[in-house]
């Protein structure tokens, strides 16, 4: 909906108001359904690009104590939305799992500092998968092809995990990823097979032949 608003009035930034409480919230609804580490500090950048818009959140390293304290001051009141308290909602029943934890000893600021470690890590994974990317694939615009070589796959999983599951995206210029568990089903059919394959995933063929993998887009 945001996109569509956006192309209609040739808007390219959007402001969220998301803050740190919403950042740890999310590290553990992430948590909880057993994200990798992208997933986990995906959610960690002030700035990132969707589709060509820039998504800002300047208010990741601010409080929602913070914020309130702050709407109070300025305009004399903040809005509190009721949704917040009802158990139906899994960020709610973490929210009051956290507070829990805060009685416990949980150093909200020490766990910030760990997201912020973890999202560095992330940021060396993308850094190789950029590289295995670029050194072992080509890419063919006529024919909306990208061929990979052997050397391709001669890198730690994670790195051979995100680098296909991003040429698949490009390839079928579909705005979500493919799922994990499918991925890395078509990543082991490639690596242990001796025979040719040829596999479909996420609007993609994707065709072992001898050393070499092409992917291209079914045909509609």
């Amino acid at each position: 909906m945001f996109l569509k608003e956006c192309n209609k009035h040739k808007i390219d930034h959007i402001l969220l108001g998301h803050h740190k409480d919403d950042l740890i919230e999310n590290f553990f609804i992430r948590f909880l359904r057993g994200s990798g580490l992208k997933g986990l500090v995906s959610f960690d950048k002030n700035v990132s690009n969707f589709n060509g818009i820039k998504i800002i959140r300047p208010f990741l390293s601010t409080s929602k104590k913070e914020l309130i304290n702050i709407n109070k001051k300025t305009f004399g009141f903040f809005v509190d939305d009721p949704t917040n308290n009802k158990d139906k909602f899994l960020r709610s029943r973490i929210r009051k799992l956290l507070k829990n934890l805060d009685k416990e000893g949980l150093n909200f600021n020490k766990f910030y500092l760990t997201l912020k470690n973890l999202s560095k890590s992330d940021q060396v994974i993308e850094f190789y998968v950029d590289k295995n990317i670029l050194e072992n694939s080509k890419y063919f615009e006529k024919d909306k092809k990208i061929i990979l070589n052997q050397s391709f796959f001669h890198n730690p999983e994670e790195i051979i995990l995100r680098s296909i599951t991003q040429v698949i995206q490009r390839i079928s210029q579909k705005k979500n990823y493919p799922r994990g568990k499918k991925v890395i089903s078509l990543i082991d059919s490639i690596k242990f097979s001796d025979k040719n394959l040829k596999l479909t995933l996420s609007g993609c063929i994707i065709e072992k032949i001898q050393d070499s993998v092409i992917i291209c887009p079914e045909k509609r």
